[in-house]
This record gives C-alpha cells, structure tokens and sequence, in this order.
C-alpha cells in the first residue's frame, strides 16, 4: 500500500540517503511495517462491518492486488489516508529517536 513515491519522501525527511544501503533498508523495513499497521487500523475504522469482514478475507489470502481494488472502491481518498498516516508515523519515529 505504500508506493514509491511515499518511500522516497520517508528517505529524504529522515535523511538515511547517506547511510549504508544495509541500514537504510532495515529503517525503511521497519518504518514501513508500522505504517502498513497504522494504515490498517485507519482503514478497518472507516470501513462498515460488512466491509471489514470482506477486507480481513482479502487479507489473509494475501492478494495485494484484489486488496487494492477493493480499498480504492470503498475508500476513494486511499492516497492520502495512506500519506497522512506515513507521515503521522515518520514524525513519530523522528520524535522517538531525538
């Protein structure tokens, strides 16, 4: 769920461009692992009862795709729901680690 796009706006805020491509995969594995968490939760929140019985089935088959398809159709702002919670958890882990 998080594109490219969010991925490289992460690298450039938290400045690990310059680490070690070891290191800055294993922030970025981390940070993204929190976010696709948050973002889940927003979503489920959103979503009826109905739809999150349908969004949990999608899920466990782990088909990122039909995932997609269905969060778009039932969510049209998916973008930046999943921008705003990349960036609510990037200036938590900012704030975390200072």
């Amino acid at each position: 769920m998080i594109t490219e796009e969010i991925k490289q706006n992460i690298i450039k805020e938290l400045g690990i461009e310059s680490l070690p491509s070891e290191k800055a995969e294993e922030i970025m594995t981390k940070l993204e692992q929190s976010i696709e968490r948050a973002l889940t939760l927003e979503v489920l929140d959103l979503l009826t009862v109905d739809d999150q019985q349908e969004f949990m089935k999608i899920a466990e088959a782990e088909n990122n795709e039909d995932m997609m398809s269905f969060l778009s159709l039932k969510l049209p702002n998916l973008d930046s729901l999943t921008k705003a919670v990349a960036e609510s958890v990037v200036r938590e882990f900012k704030d975390f680690s200072k």
